[in-house]
């Protein structure tokens, strides 16, 4: 491995740390294991990259398809359901959130895995449709409307609760 991609693998981390800790945090619940999901992630990017030939836009792809599935592989090992359960909640700070904010969160839970997952790549983390299919392994058009389909269930919900106040 060259330094030159040591350096620009640590310059990624710099920039992306935040957004990877919070993937991880979304998927496993538990700040303790999403700090070591990241760090078990990055460790393997870091060996994948020296067999394989690996452009910087790979960087954000990759590292996010090494993070789900090291945090399958915690959530696993808890014997909690081989599933991903996306929580916005666990990676918003509910203090600094206005009300709006709140709401979207609470409605979040009604909402697909796969909606989930868009949106939180989407908009938390501020991946590209092409790259988030990529992520998911599936067509950028099933990604876009899996993005039309959540939020507009949660714009649905969210207004029912407020014609509700």
């Amino acid at each position: 491995m060259t330094d030159r991609w040591l350096s620009l693998i640590g310059t990624f981390y710099k920039q992306q740390k935040i957004q990877l800790y919070n993937y991880a945090l979304s998927i496993v619940h538990q700040p303790a294991e999403a700090e070591d999901v990241v760090h078990t992630s990055l460790e393997k990017l870091l060996k994948f990259s020296e067999s394989h030939k690996l452009t910087s836009g790979d960087l954000r792809v990759l590292s996010i398809k090494l993070i789900k599935t090291t945090a399958l592989d915690v959530l696993r090992k808890r014997k909690v359901r081989n599933e991903v359960n996306f929580d916005l909640t666990t990676i918003l700070d509910e203090r600094s959130l206005s009300s709006e904010h709140l709401l979207v969160a609470e409605h979040f839970s009604c909402l697909t895995e796969n909606e989930k997952e868009v949106i939180i790549l989407k908009e938390v983390m501020g991946y590209k449709y092409r790259e988030i299919a990529q992520i998911m392994d599936e067509s950028p058009s099933t990604v876009s409307s899996r993005y039309r389909r959540g939020i507009s269930k949660m714009r649905t919900r969210i207004q029912e609760a407020k014609d509700h106040e």
